[in-house]
């Protein structure tokens, strides 16, 4: 436990470095013009906001991996111009940069809406992923009232998501469709494999998280159960602003390309199976 705790309260400095480095950026790269690819290939730079956890984006070794850090690379090859990854964990605060020119692309795991199509470019589509409840296990499954597999149990339960998650929407429903109230809490500054970790050593009871980090997560931690599904799975994509044209053209005659190809199949393979 002790040595958990003492995890928790690294990620924690490593998150509050980040955010800092993330807010001095923003603060340095506002823009009030429209920035689209002329304006980046003239710059020579891409900017992405991406989330930092062991799918995505994370270090390794003396570099950096992750799913969207090696696509973003790929992309930034396709255009010629180099590409600068800031790790932002809050969707709202990614979209927030995007909107104020200070990132060009949102690229992280989240689904594409109704909402999200109203307000933002959003590319032709290229994975998919679901929500999962993240519980422990426990020795019979039958008769324990706190394992739950079937979603009407999910009534009275407190449930902990990363503030502004795309999930919230998906839990609200789900209380109208149980008829009952599900308590959901929206933690300001740990993401999804904080909270995977915080389940691991019970320190909350349930998590819904992305199935991809879920996964990725579970060959360190036997005692999680991740089968208990919240969501359906749903398209995703990456995202720029409205004004971006030819930017947004340009990714979606590259992810057109790309997605065909054995390294986009390799990548998968890597990070999302």
């Amino acid at each position: 436990m002790k040595k958990q705790l003492y995890l928790y309260v690294l990620l924690l400095a490593i998150i509050v470095i980040a955010m800092v480095k993330v807010k001095e950026h923003m603060t340095e790269h506002k823009e009030d013009a429209i920035r689209d690819l002329p304006q980046i290939k003239e710059q020579g730079v891409l900017r992405l906001a991406a989330d930092y956890n062991s799918v995505e984006l994370h270090a390794s070794a003396d570099s950096m991996a992750g799913f969207q850090y090696e696509l973003a690379k790929e992309f930034s090859n396709f255009l010629g111009v180099e590409v600068e990854i800031y790790p932002i964990g809050d969707i709202q605060e990614s979209l927030k940069g995007l909107e104020n020119n200070e990132f060009d692309i949102v690229a992280r795991l989240i689904p594409v809406t109704t909402s999200l199509k109203n307000d933002y470019a959003v590319s032709t589509p290229f994975i998919t992923s679901k929500h999962v409840l993240v519980q422990r296990k426990v020795k019979d499954a039958a008769d324990d009232s706190t394992f739950i597999r079937n979603q009407l149990k999910l009534a009275g339960k407190e449930l902990y998501i990363p503030a502004n998650s795309s999930v919230a929407t998906r839990i609200s429903n789900l209380m109208k469709e149980i008829g009952d109230t599900i308590y959901v809490k929206q933690h300001e500054i740990y993401q999804d494999e904080q909270l995977i970790q915080m389940v691991a050593a019970g320190l909350i009871d349930y998590a819904v998280v992305d199935e991809h980090i879920a996964k990725k997560m579970i060959a360190n931690y036997p005692d999680l159960d991740i089968e208990t599904d919240i969501s359906f799975s749903q398209l995703n994509s990456w995202i720029t602003r409205k004004e971006s044209i030819e930017l947004i053209d340009s990714i979606n005659s590259f992810i057109d390309k790309f997605k065909t190809t054995d390294k986009f199949k390799s990548l998968q393979k890597r990070y999302l199976k």
